[in-house]
């Protein structure tokens, strides 16, 4: 047992080559979930400034036609 001993002894073993292996696809996992979360969480909020910016133009849309309405009532009055 002697000289095969000392001819493995400075690889690793497969039980740690599998660990090391797992470690970093767990973390490349974390990374793409978190690269991931990042994405989605900048499209909700373009899609959110998007809908904010249309209601806004709605409401100045509305805004306008109802003043540009009672404009016309008040000159009529007149």
């Amino acid at each position: 047992m002697g000289p095969m001993w000392k001819r493995f002894k400075g690889t690793p073993s497969l039980w740690g080559e599998m660990q090391r292996w797992s470690e970093r696809r767990r973390a490349f996992a974390e990374d793409a979930i978190a690269q991931n979360d990042m994405a989605v969480n900048g499209f909700l909020t373009a899609v959110g400034m998007q809908i904010q910016g249309q209601q806004d133009l709605t409401v100045q849309r509305a805004r306008a036609t109802n003043e540009a309405r009672i404009a016309s009532r008040f000159d009529r009055t007149l």
